[in-house]
C-alpha cells in the first residue's frame, strides 16, 4: 500500500486494505502497515484493526510514541485503548525520545529493526 491513514479516510484506507489482503491469500506473506493512531473522526483506525482482526495473519502493532518533529506522542490511555481493540495480535511499543535527534532516529530504527527481526525468527511457513 502506497497511503497511511492519515492522507485518506478510513473507508478509503480499508477498501485499499482489502485489496492487499485479497491478493496474498494464497501467500506467506509479510507486509508493514502504516497506520496513524486516530480514534476519532475520518482517519478513526478502528474500523481497520476490526478487518485486521479477522484476518489469519499473524498482526504485530509498533508503537512508536514519541514524534521526530514535535512534543507530540503516544499517551497511555491511547495504547490502552489500541491493546482493548487488538482481538488477535501483538503491540510491541517503542518508547525511545527521537525529538529532532537523527541519532536518536537511528537508535530507534534499530530497535524496530531487532524487534522485525525477532518476529519473523519464530514465524512458521508452511509451503503452498
Amino acid at each position: 500500500m502506497g497511503t497511511n491513514n492519515s492522507r485518506c479516510t478510513t473507508t478509503e484506507y480499508i477498501a485499499e486494505l482489502n485489496k492487499v489482503l485479497a491478493s496474498h491469500t494464497q501467500l506467506g506473506v509479510h507486509f508493514v502497515l502504516n497506520l496513524a493512531l486516530y480514534l476519532e473522526g475520518p482517519h478513526d483506525i478502528s474500523d481497520v484493526i476490526q478487518v485486521l482482526n479477522k484476518q489469519s495473519y499473524s498482526v504485530h502493532y509498533f508503537v512508536l510514541v514519541h514524534n521526530y518533529k514535535d512534543d507530540r506522542k503516544i499517551t497511555g490511555e491511547m495504547q490502552a485503548e489500541l491493546q482493548r481493540m487488538i482481538g488477535r495480535g501483538s503491540m510491541h511499543t517503542v518508547d525511545m525520545l527521537v525529538k529532532n535527534s537523527s541519532i536518536r532516529m537511528e537508535q530507534r530504527s534499530a530497535e524496530v529493526t531487532e524487534i522485525i527481526g525477532d518476529i519473523l525468527n519464530k514465524s512458521v511457513f508452511y509451503p503452498l
